[in-house]
């Protein structure tokens, strides 16, 4: 036994908007870049509704198909120098990732931004030191593609004692993918997830999840 549940039990989770609250940050730096690239403006709205898709994807429906390799260029470097100021984590993040580790859950992220990226801002926010792997879009396919899922799993747990925990429904597809339970948390994408879908449950914010919730969810208790 590892603490207080099963041995192998990983919990992999999203990053913005699951963990942390990134959304002015990621506004900040999307809307500076669409203005260095001479593109139209848009609404923050219209970008914390892109949020948790590849970066790739937000800005090609906004600058041309030639551009797009600049522009996430010119974003990851302004999102590198502006995001301390508009990055907190989720209300109850924090213990929550405190009592999962006393409990013995292993934990993971695998999130769009790249993998630099993503440990800068967990290691700024003080968060860094509680997870056990984190997995970026650099070396993996993106989402909903399971590709780092398999690789966390290998490295951290089982496929049958594995959980992903996030809030769109890209990460649902992703955990659907990999063939294991989503835990969707309702403090991110208000896009609608069905909630009689096999596999899924719910909870308010991530101050709710601890290991009890992970277990249901894997239906180990």
């Amino acid at each position: 036994m590892g603490g207080l549940t099963p041995d192998g039990v990983l919990a992999i989770f999203d990053l913005d908007l699951t963990l942390i609250d990134s959304r002015k940050a990621i506004a900040g730096s999307f809307k500076r870049t669409l203005r260095r690239m001479g593109a139209h403006m848009v609404s923050e709205r219209e970008i914390y509704s892109m949020i948790g898709i590849p970066l790739e994807q937000m800005f090609r429906s906004r600058i041309g198909e030639e551009k797009i390799k600049e522009a996430c260029k010119s974003y990851r470097e302004d999102f590198a120098k502006t995001f301390a100021t508009g990055t907190k984590p989720m209300p109850g993040t924090r213990r929550m990732l405190a009592r999962l580790k006393r409990s013995g859950v292993k934990l993971a992220i695998f999130t769009t931004k790249k993998t630099e990226i993503a440990i800068m801002v967990l290691r700024h926010l003080g968060l860094l030191g509680s997870f056990d792997a984190v997995a970026g879009s650099y070396g993996f396919k993106p989402k909903p593609n399971p590709e780092a899922v398999y690789f966390l799993i290998k490295r951290l747990g089982r496929p049958n004692r594995t959980v992903f925990v996030g809030d769109s429904p890209m990460d649902v597809e992703t955990a659907k993918n990999a063939g294991i339970p989503c835990i969707v948390v309702g403090s991110g994408s208000k896009e609608r997830i069905p909630h009689d879908a096999r596999g899924i449950s719910f909870i308010k914010n991530i101050g709710e999840l601890d290991e009890k919730e992970i277990l249901r969810a894997l239906g180990l208790e």
